[in-house]
């Protein structure tokens, strides 16, 4: 019987290989000067196995960026897991510091990634938001309101939020800024 991908520890284990070779040349040379062969190598690795988990270097950033997301956020899982203003003001805490380190680890040139990390983080933050409204108790939505779209509106309005902070637009700390946000977006759900 063939193992599950993700089950299997030699995936596991060449995927954290990767990752960690990533991390190190990402510090090291930027995004746009690493190559496949790069990584390969400091991996351990060959190109042939590079190319069995990863398309090329953009798939392997993107796994990147979704492992380190889920890294962040995995302490608030041990909350109630359902949408509140608790766990709402957490995430978006967690995210603008999250972002802030990324944004001070980037290089110049990685701004061309950007698209990449728009792409990701919806999603991300998305799929975190629709867990915790499964968990959540019944609540009353304007009826013309799907739980889809408060959860779409939710991740973008937390993903520009932290971004801008993290690109060094500070009103507030971190905490009140997110508790004024937690405010907006708690207020029609």
């Amino acid at each position: 019987m063939k193992t599950n991908e993700q089950e299997d520890p030699r995936v596991r284990r060449t995927r954290q290989l990767l990752l960690q070779a990533l991390e190190e040349l990402l510090t090291e040379k930027g995004f746009r000067r690493l190559t496949v062969q790069d990584i390969a190598e400091r991996a351990g690795l060959n190109r042939v196995t590079f190319y069995g988990h990863f398309s090329d270097k953009y798939a392997l950033l993107e796994y990147w960026l979704r492992e380190q997301f889920r890294q962040q956020i995995a302490p608030l899982y041990s909350t109630t897991g359902t949408l509140n203003a608790r766990n709402l003001e957490a995430l978006i805490v967690t995210m603008m510091k999250w972002f802030a380190q990324l944004h001070y680890r980037a290089r110049p040139e990685d701004r061309q990634l950007l698209p990449l990390f728009f792409a990701t983080m919806p999603q991300e933050i998305s799929l975190l938001l629709h867990e915790w409204y499964r968990q959540t108790p019944a609540r009353e939505l304007p009826s013309h309101v799907a739980p889809e779209v408060m959860v779409m509106v939710m991740s973008w309005a937390i993903l520009g939020i932290s971004f801008q902070w993290s690109d060094g637009i500070r009103i507030l700390s971190p905490e009140e800024q997110a508790r004024q946000i937690t405010a907006l977006l708690m207020a029609n759900f």
